[in-house]
């Protein structure tokens, strides 16, 4: 299977889903220092900002939602087609799962389940 790590330090926005307490918790739980971005300077996160705008424009700008069973099979559709299929040229045209497999340490943190279930609260 793939293997997983945590970074020492998360850089992020202030955005209410980064700044929860849940995210708080789960980060002193991990050793990861949480590094906010300053407010209105969101090119000091410009990864995450590229990120954002690819979704936006392959997805959200898109699609009208009618319900939210269609919002979750599109996303699950986009994700598979973006992590497992697509290849990326900031990778080396692999994808991010052949990069992330490529590139693990070779005695990972597993903790990405936890740090998916609080994003998604």
């Amino acid at each position: 299977g793939i293997r997983t790590w945590i970074s020492r330090q998360m850089r992020v926005d202030n955005g209410p889903e980064l700044t929860s307490i849940h995210m708080a918790d789960w980060a002193e739980t991990h050793g990861v220092e949480l590094e906010f971005i300053p407010p209105g300077k969101p090119m000091q996160n410009g990864f995450i900002e590229r990120s954002n705008r690819t979704y936006r424009e392959e997805v959200l700008d898109m699609y009208i939602f009618n319900i939210i069973k269609e919002v979750q099979e599109i996303n699950e559709a986009w994700l598979l087609d973006y992590n497992e299929i697509r290849p990326h040229e900031s990778f080396g045209n692999l994808t991010p799962r052949e990069f992330a497999s490529a590139t693990a340490p070779p005695h990972p943190l597993r903790a990405e389940k936890e740090l998916t279930d609080i994003l998604s609260c």
